[in-house]
């Protein structure tokens, strides 16, 4: 097993997203299997009072999982594309909480470390990000829609509560490949 992968588990172990214990009594959960794979489309991007541009997006999604009937760690990361240079954009854990039997985000990108409630449904996977500095308890809410097979079709607003939502990015992806990430650590273009 990679030693990144073990890191993740050890990780997720100490900060109490995944209890021992209850890893050999959790049944196999495929609630979130739409989301595996490798994507890559087109995000237009409008930063509030700033122009708008796009970028090509490739994202991962990958499992880990400890044999069929223990449990599962989503693995994601995110990267944009310019023709020439893949740059690193966000990575995130999604994980059953063993105390709360809800999914987390644990988020890393170029701000604070998140942590936040995943929930979903058979098309669409959501969760709130909450903004450093925000004022009226502003998040991100970032919502994915899978109701297109093969598609991921994303939106990521700015919501401040008593305020109407501000569309940011908005992106639509589709899948190219099956990955065994974060088995094997390469992404391609």
């Amino acid at each position: 097993m990679p030693k990144f992968v073990l890191f993740i588990l050890a990780t997720l172990v100490m900060l109490g997203a995944i209890a021992p214990s209850a890893m050999a009594e959790a049944p196999l959960r495929r609630e979130l299997d739409m989301m595996k794979g490798v994507w890559k489309g087109e995000e237009k991007v409008t930063p509030p009072g700033k122009r708008s541009f796009t970028a090509t997006r490739i994202k991962r999604v990958g499992v880990f999982e400890s044999g069929d009937t223990y449990f599962r760690i989503f693995v994601l990361d995110s990267h944009t594309y310019d023709g020439t240079t893949l740059k690193y954009g966000t990575f995130g854990v999604i994980a059953l909480n063993a105390r709360t039997e809800c999914y987390e985000l644990r988020a890393y990108g170029t701000g604070p470390i998140v942590t936040t409630p995943v929930t979903f449904n058979s098309t669409s996977v959501q969760w709130d990000i909450p903004m450093p500095g925000g004022v009226n308890n502003t998040v991100l809410q970032v919502t994915i829609d899978f109701s297109t097979p093969g598609v991921w079709h994303e939106t990521d607003k700015y919501v401040v509560a008593g305020q109407a939502p501000v569309l940011v990015a908005e992106m639509t992806l589709k899948r190219v490949k099956d990955t065994n990430w974060p088995e094997t650590a390469e992404i391609h273009p």
